[in-house]
């Protein structure tokens, strides 16, 4: 799984792509450089908050997280403050000073699809089989002689 993170700003749209685990975004200086640089908003602090992919063994999927580093002016998503940490779906919102960015998980390959993707994508590719697309079978047999019982059947009890 990958990090797709699209980035608004000052009518600008950048998109980044990670593979790391853990992702820091911020402001770089000469002594620090962060994950994901929002330079020059000025109102994005340093260490502003840290996007994290953890595994949900509930559901078997990997997702987003998103974590506030305590920043001066905080962050926001879907208008409303982070105060502690928040699952990220697809079409978040999140508002740190005056940029603005979008978080998704992208698989890479099949194996960083989960079970339930792997059976999605398997039937939108082969797609649906309708009873009416399915051959009629004729079923015209029918049998002659009754079927006998035989007596010579074999129980548990009896002796090999």
């Amino acid at each position: 799984m990958i990090f797709v993170i699209k980035i608004f700003y000052n009518g600008e749209t950048k998109t980044i792509e990670s593979d790391k685990q853990e992702l820091v975004v911020g402001r770089s200086t000469p002594a620090k450089e962060v994950d994901i640089d929002l330079t020059p908003d000025k109102m994005v602090s340093r260490k502003h908050l840290v996007l994290k992919m953890e595994y949900n063994m509930a559901t078997s999927k990997n997702e987003a997280w998103l974590h506030d580093q305590g920043s001066s002016r905080g962050t926001l998503l879907n208008g409303i403050p982070v105060i502690e940490p928040n699952k990220l779906e697809p079409d978040d919102k999140i508002e740190i000073g005056d940029s603005t960015i979008n978080v998704r998980l992208k698989a890479t390959s099949k194996k960083d699809m989960s079970f339930q993707e792997k059976v999605s994508a398997r039937s939108e590719s082969f797609g649906e089989t309708s009873a009416e697309a399915l051959p009629k079978i004729k079923s015209d047999l029918t049998l002659e002689e009754p079927i006998e019982e035989e007596n010579d059947l074999i129980s548990s009890q009896d002796e090999v």
